[in-house]
């Protein structure tokens, strides 16, 4: 039996510094469309994507956590979760 890969929780906080609420330039769209962000976590040596996630609009300040599987393999010297920036 296979023992399970240790999990990863990243803490995102994200704030809006500005009072200004933006839209974005959509001319495809016919209604005005909210800002989004994309959190893309990947391992360039392996030319590997290990997790994505999306987040929507900042009005003042949002919080989200992206929970994600760790390869044993990932870890060596630089790749360790314990020691990330």
């Amino acid at each position: 039996e296979e023992e399970p890969l240790p999990q990863i929780t990243l803490n995102i906080d994200l704030f809006r510094r500005s009072r200004y609420y933006p839209r974005i330039f959509a001319p495809r769209f016919t209604k005005p469309k909210d800002e989004g962000w994309w959190v893309v976590i990947g391992d360039p040596q392996r030319n590997e994507l290990v997790a994505v996630k999306r987040i929507q609009a900042i009005r003042k300040k949002t919080s989200t956590k992206l929970i994600f599987d760790w390869d044993e393999e990932m870890y060596g010297e630089g790749n360790d979760p314990e020691r990330a920036d």
